[in-house]
């Protein structure tokens, strides 16, 4: 039974939607900021919020302050 991939694929319901963002260690913890630079105290909400609300998934970068 070798079934194409699509018709496997259309046939299992998934609830995903597609989108993503990358965003970098320290907009989702502030306090991986260098100190003095944070601006809010745990992640920065408006940007968590704005995917969240669009139903964005989100995908934690490594922080560029570290690398």
């Amino acid at each position: 039974m070798n079934e194409p991939l699509g018709r496997i694929k259309s046939s299992v319901a998934d609830a995903r939607g597609g989108k993503l963002i990358f965003l970098s260690h320290c907009l989702l913890n502030q306090n991986a900021c260098v100190q003095g630079f944070a601006s809010e105290p745990a992640a920065i909400r408006s940007v968590v919020d704005a995917a969240l609300d669009h139903d964005v998934c989100i995908f934690q970068m490594p922080c560029p302050e570290m690398t």
